[in-house]
C-alpha cells in the first residue's frame, strides 16, 4: 500500500531529524528550526497512522456487516422496533409499545421511558467500543441490573510433596473477596425537529446511535480514566486503584526510556503476554523520539492497520489519559481485560418529549455503567517525578 510506503518514509525523516535534535542538545546549541521540522513530521505521523487504520477499520466493518445475520427471524424483535419506530417519529402507538416490551423483556415503565431496540442498543455500544480505547482493552460486562459485584481470588491454593501412603493435611486456600463496580447513571438530550422525524428517508437508527454514542463516549471515557466511583465509574487513576507504579527519574519531564523497560518487566510474566500501552497522542509523540542503549528507537509505526508499538506492544491513544506533567500518570501498561472492568446495564432507555423545548422533540437517553479497578498486579502506571 502506497499508505504503508509514505509512512516509513515520513518515519524515517523522522527519525533523521530527531538524531539532529539529540546532537544538538549535547552541544548545547537550540535549533528551532529543526524543532519546528520535527513537529511537523509528528504531525504527519499521525495523519498517515491515521488513514492506514481507517482503511483497516473500514475493511473489518465491511466484513462483519458481510456476515451479520438479519433480524427478520427475530419476530417479537421486528414487532417491536416497527411499533418503537413509529412512536419515536410521531409519538403515536405508545399503548402498543409498552405491550410488546413485555414481549421482548423489556423493562419499559420503571423510569418513564422504553427500552430501545436491540439493534438501536448495539449500534450505540458499537460506536462507544470504536470511540472508547478503554472499552476495547477491558473486560465488558452486562448486567440485568444497575449494580453488579465481581469476585476476585488472593493468593492461589498452596501444595506440597508427600509419599504416597502419608497423610495429607489441609493446604492454604485463596482468600475470596466480593468487589461492587460503582456505577451510575449516564445520559443524552438529543434534540430533533418534527420535520426532520417526518424526513422518511433519514435513518432514525444511525443518527439516535451517532447522536447518543457522541454524548456517552465524552461522558464515560472521561469517568473510566479518572472517575471517583461516587454515581459514576472508579476510574484507571482514581485514588487507592491499587496499582503499581514506576517513576519517571526526572522531575516534570520524561526523557529516561530504561524506566519504560522497568514498567513492561515489572509486570508479571503472565500479563505481560496479553499487555498493552494506554497513553494520550502527546504523550506517544514524546516516547517515539527515545532510543535505547543502542540507537534504536523504542517505537515503530504499525502498517497495514495494525497499531504502532512500543517495545514490541501495541499502544493505544486515550486522550483522557494526563499529559506529561509533574505528578501526573500518562503512560498504563498492562492486561486490561484482566485489571479493568465495565458492566454495562442490558437496556438503553429513552423519553420522547415533544413539550420542554418546542419546536424540537427532545429524546432523553439514559443507561447505567459502572466500571473498576479489578486485578492490581494486571497493570503497572508510569508516574511522572514531581521533584
Amino acid at each position: 500500500m502506497a499508505t504503508n510506503e509514505e509512512l516509513m518514509g515520513v518515519w524515517e525523516q523522522f527519525k533523521s531529524a530527531n538524531d539532529e535534535r539529540l546532537k544538538a542538545i549535547e552541544a548545547n546549541v537550540t535549533d528551532p528550526v529543526a524543532t519546528d521540522k520535527l513537529d511537523k513530521l509528528e504531525a504527519e505521523i499521525q495523519k498517515l497512522t491515521g488513514v492506514v487504520e481507517e482503511v483497516a477499520e473500514e475493511q473489518k466493518s465491511l466484513a462483519k456487516k458481510s456476515g451479520r445475520l438479519g433480524t427478520s427471524a427475530d419476530t417479537a424483535e421486528a414487532e417491536y422496533k416497527n411499533a418503537f419506530g413509529t412512536w419515536f417519529r410521531s409519538g403515536r402507538g405508545e399503548e402498543a409499545l409498552e405491550a410488546k416490551s413485555a414481549t421482548i423483556g423489556g423493562d419499559s415503565g420503571n423510569d418513564g421511558g422504553h427500552t430501545v431496540p436491540v439493534v438501536i442498543d448495539m449500534a450505540i455500544r458499537e460506536k462507544l467500543i470504536d470511540f472508547s480505547p478503554l472499552r476495547q482493552l477491558a473486560e465488558v460486562i452486562t448486567t440485568t441490573t444497575g449494580s453488579y459485584s465481581v469476585l476476585l481470588s488472593g493468593a492461589g491454593a498452596a501444595s506440597g510433596w508427600v509419599a504416597e501412603t502419608a497423610a495429607r493435611p489441609e493446604t492454604t486456600s485463596p482468600k475470596i473477596t466480593k468487589l461492587a463496580i460503582p456505577h451510575g447513571e449516564i445520559y443524552a438530550n438529543v434534540a430533533a425537529s418534527q420535520q426532520m422525524l417526518d424526513d422518511s428517508a433519514i435513518n432514525i437508527e444511525a443518527w439516535l446511535a451517532s447522536k447518543v454514542a457522541d454524548a456517552f463516549a465524552v461522558a464515560e471515557g472521561a469517568a473510566f480514566i479518572t472517575g471517583d466511583g461516587t454515581d459514576k465509574p472508579k476510574g484507571l487513576l482514581a485514588t487507592g486503584n491499587g496499582y503499581g507504579t514506576v517513576v519517571s527519574g526526572a522531575a516534570s519531564t520524561f526523557t529516561n526510556p530504561d524506566k519504560l523497560f522497568d514498567l513492561v518487566y515489572g509486570l508479571k510474566a503472565g500479563h505481560r503476554q496479553n499487555a498493552k500501552f494506554l497513553m494520550a497522542s502527546a504523550t506517544e509523540a514524546e516516547v517515539r523520539k527515545l532510543k535505547d542503549t543502542t540507537g534504536n528507537y523504542l517505537w515503530a509505526p504499525g502498517l497495514n492497520g495494525q497499531r504502532g508499538t512500543l517495545l514490541g506492544y501495541d499502544v493505544y491513544n486515550d486522550e483522557n489519559m494526563p499529559v506529561i506533567a509533574a505528578n501526573a500518570f500518562p503512560i498504563a501498561f498492562g492486561d486490561f481485560k484482566a485489571g479493568y472492568t465495565i458492566a454495562d446495564r442490558k437496556s438503553i432507555t429513552l423519553v420522547r418529549d415533544p413539550y420542554t423545548n418546542k419546536p424540537y422533540v427532545m429524546f432523553y437517553v439514559t443507561a447505567r455503567v459502572g466500571g473498576t479497578p479489578t486485578n492490581t498486579d494486571a497493570i503497572k502506571l508510569l508516574k511522572i517525578a514531581a521533584s
